[in-house]
């Protein structure tokens, strides 16, 4: 009552018409000037129209009184100045006057304001250009009552449950009730629904009690959801049924550990719940794919709380999730708990591969290659299976067997080493290993490949043509004809012809073909930066040193002279 005395009050000085400014009343005293009817409270659902009449005692306005003065001011929104209505004489005497007035009650005057709860009316007669009011008429407004949509259960580890429903509207005046049972009870044996709470259009309930009325039971629940206007006896009802079991969310796994081994890990977790059955998730990703290809491994039961993932690669950072959904006879029901997470990295190893060396790899400093430089590609960081620690070369006379030596290099980022082989008779056949080593020990099989004295290698070919265009290197070459070449290794790399590779050295095999256009992949604008060559390979024929079929290559022959053709103009380079 306070509230609506300070509302009318604050309409008063709003429009400056005073109970004490004597132009506002009768010339003949202080009877009311008139009255709005219907006089009972009022609800109006957006979507309707509101009608209202305001009877006017003509007999207490001046004698300057007539009908175009009446009218009606409104608030549609509360920040807006305020809205005039003119209503329409239905009924005239010499004492009284009845108008009528017609105004839709809209959505949007429900949505100026989430909190609006009412549209106030003033019926107002104008005397000297100052608005008298007649009378005063605060309206109730509320959307209709329509049917809550959209229930739906989460029940949290099997103790508690939120329900929700999605009311579709922000009621202002609405009754709202949610009443639950369980299936297997009298269908008449309803109870509210505990710690309801109404967040926007949601309508929820929360069962979170351990025990007693209110403990959530694994059942299937029966709810009825009622909305009631009150005032206009309009409400929407709606009953529907929820098995909750198959809503569950189980908490996360907790305390999850992961041990690495170099090529397994294994994993241990505990679950709050050893009863319900549940299925628990796996996944897992590597480093080498930047941790975005996940393999994954499902494990069923109600208490699995170890598992060992094997077949890992050695010195390698893998991240696991695990996560935990309800299984209802075998049947993934429910949702995914949230995830767990654990990171760890393998434990090092002795390197899954070795560098690679081709039968060509190599260059000669003179005819005997007494100096040869070899030269191979590193292996990936992920076949090295940790920190490599040293190469190893070891130098084997086939010629004779009794002599060999072995290599040591520190550097772990060289690609190439000077070899002296001390041929001075030109007569010994080598074979050259190259293995790597963590501190886990050296890679099981070594890569080799042999040089062959000058008179039984490969002879090499001739580079008579190396030029750029674009993103491609033409390339051709003459391959000696005193002996019948199965394939070419085309090389190159960056370096010069003088200090040869000075960085990983790249090749490809051709076959029954003298030229080739080797793409770059990008435009070689460093092309000058680059040496290109080729060798001849083919296989042995028995001999004294080697069994027949052995592969063994010539060494590189470096091109001198490289050319840029320009718009069909050869530009020499070096």
């Amino acid at each position: 009552m306070l509230m609506l005395g300070f509302i009318v009050l604050s309409l008063l000085v709003v429009t400056g018409c005073h109970g004490y400014v004597p132009r506002c009343n009768s010339d003949k005293g202080l009877i009311p000037p008139g009255k709005i009817y219907p006089d009972a409270d009022m609800t109006i659902f957006a979507g309707e129209i509101l009608t209202l009449h305001c009877m006017v005692n003509v007999s207490s306005l001046s004698n300057r009184f007539e009908v175009a003065e009446i009218f009606f001011t409104t608030n549609d929104d509360p920040h807006s100045k305020a809205r005039k209505i003119k209503p329409v004489l239905i009924e005239s005497n010499k004492d009284m006057m009845s108008f009528k007035m017609s105004d839709p009650i809209t959505e949007d005057i429900l949505n100026s304001h989430p909190q609006r709860k009412y549209q106030s009316y003033v019926c107002r007669y104008s005397d000297n250009n100052t608005f008298c009011p007649i009378d005063y008429k605060f309206i109730q407004i509320d959307y209709r009552p329509q049917k809550p949509e959209n229930g739906h259960c989460k029940v949290y580890n099997w103790q508690t449950m939120t329900c929700m429903w999605d009311l579709k509207v922000l009621y202002r005046h609405a009754n709202l009730s949610a009443e639950w049972s369980v299936d297997w009870t009298v269908h008449d044996a309803w109870s509210a629904c505990p710690n309801q709470s109404l967040n926007g259009t949601c309508l929820v309930c929360i069962w979170k009690a351990r025990h007693g009325q209110d403990a959530y039971r694994r059942e299937t629940y029966l709810f009825r959801i009622t909305v009631d206007s009150g005032s206009r006896n309009v409400s929407q009802s709606i009953s529907e049924k929820i098995n909750t079991r198959q809503f569950v969310e189980p908490k996360e796994v907790q305390g999850l550990v992961a041990s690495p081994n170099k090529t397994f890990i294994t994993l241990t977790w505990t679950h709050s719940n050893h009863i319900e059955d549940k299925r628990y998730r796996i996944r897992y990703s590597s480093q080498w794919t930047n941790f975005t290809e996940e393999k994954e491994i499902n494990l069923d039961g109600n208490k699995i709380e170890k598992y060992l993932i094997r077949e890992l690669t050695p010195y390698t950072t893998y991240q696991i999730k695990v996560d935990v959904i309800p299984l209802i006879n075998g049947t993934e029901m429910g949702y995914w708990s949230k995830v767990e997470m654990a990171v760890t990295r393998t434990l090092e190893d002795v390197p899954g591969k070795n560098p690679k060396l081709f039968p060509h790899f190599y260059e000669c400093a003179d005819n005997e290659c007494n100096n040869a430089t070899i030269y191979w590609q590193p292996t990936s960081i992920k076949d090295r299976h940790g920190v490599l620690t040293e190469y190893i070369i070891w130098i084997e006379n086939m010629t004779d067997h009794s002599s060999s030596k072995v290599i040591i290099i520190k550097d772990t980022s060289t690609i190439r080493y000077n070899l002296y082989l001390n041929n001075k008779d030109n007569n010994n056949t080598y074979k050259i290993f190259l293995s790597q080593r963590t501190k886990e020990g050296k890679a099981k099989q070594d890569s080799f490949f042999y040089i062959l004295p000058k008179a039984t290698r490969p002879p090499q070919a001739k580079v008579d043509w190396v030029e750029a265009n674009g993103t491609h290197v033409y390339i051709r070459w003459q391959n000696p004809s005193n002996m019948e070449i199965e394939w070419n290794g085309i090389v190159y790399c960056k370096g010069t012809y003088d200090t040869g590779c000075q960085d990983v050295i790249k090749t490809i095999i051709v076959r029954n073909t003298t030229s080739y256009y080797i793409d770059m992949g990008t435009d070689i604008s460093e092309y000058d930066n680059y040496i290109f060559g080729v060798s001849t390979i083919t296989h042995t024929t028995k001999s004294y040193d080697l069994p027949a079929g052995k592969m063994t290559g010539s060494p590189i022959y470096w091109s001198r002279c490289n050319y840029h053709l320009d718009g069909g103009k050869i530009i020499y380079i070096k």
